[in-house]
């Protein structure tokens, strides 16, 4: 399937859960974008058919609020074996969040619950910056990933691992994808199940609107070497930009219209 622009499978996992920034750029960068929420996938198929990822010229792996090591969730399994696929395939992967833990865990790191949970936009030690400038950036997760055997550390925060690489391929604990709208969607969500962040919630929402133009920046950079070190860099066809985000080929089942 590898069209004239290019084609970008992201993988969504609950209602709350967007690619935005990571989206609305690959868009930008002339690539159609395939979106599938994999827990409604794997329901409706019976726990099984997700797409080929060979079908597609890079993968993106969003969060959940599920855990990784959660063998009572059902369609993390055929998920982890989709990256795995993918990565024998070389179809570069970007995990973000529970995306990168599943990234790494897939790749042989081990993911378990973090020795202390990180909510807040946090300036990370990177050793490289073309890819993972030191930000801030937004954190929220409880679980965190070792590296996997043979990838590279790229960025860390004192707590825990922040992103690795391995390949082409790209593991993130942080959130590049981020906007003020979507925090704020997350806060609401959070607060309906009472997870008790609201006391956060006005400092958080406020420093990502004074960080909102450079957060667009810092994911377009990243955004721009992923896909340069994935080849993938000239593949996507010029489209003017701003266009909308979920462009693509609305007679293909995985795309939006």
């Amino acid at each position: 399937m590898h069209r004239d622009g290019g084609v970008v499978l992201i993988l969504t996992h609950g209602e709350h859960e967007r690619a935005e920034l990571l989206e609305r750029g690959s868009v930008a960068r002339g690539f159609a974008v395939a979106t599938v929420r994999v827990d409604q996938e794997a329901a409706r198929s019976g726990g099984g058919q997700l797409p080929d990822p060979r079908d597609f010229d890079a993968v993106f792996v969003m969060g959940a609020d599920e855990s990784v090591y959660d063998e009572s969730v059902g369609w993390i399994g055929p998920e982890v074996e989709l990256v795995q696929r993918a990565v024998r395939a070389d179809v570069a992967v970007l995990g973000v969040c529970f995306g990168g833990q599943l990234l790494a865990y897939a790749l042989g790191g081990e993911v378990a619950p973090a020795a202390q949970p990180e909510l807040g936009w946090l300036r990370l030690e990177s050793v490289d910056e073309r890819l993972v400038p030191a930000g801030p950036w937004l954190s929220w997760h409880g679980d965190a990933f070792t590296i996997p055997p043979g990838a590279r550390r790229i960025a860390w925060s004192d707590q825990c691992e922040h992103a690795f690489t391995l390949g082409p391929h790209v593991g993130l604990q942080f959130h590049p994808e981020v906007t003020p709208d979507l925090l704020r969607v997350w806060f609401d969500d959070a607060e309906r199940r009472g997870h008790g962040v609201g006391e956060q919630r006005d400092g958080l929402l406020a420093e990502a609107e004074t960080q909102a133009a450079r957060s667009v920046g810092r994911a377009g950079a990243l955004l721009d070497e992923f896909l340069r070190r994935s080849g993938l860099a000239l593949r996507g066809a010029p489209v003017a930009r701003g266009a909308p985000a979920g462009q693509a080929y609305a007679s293909d089942r995985y795309f939006s219209s």
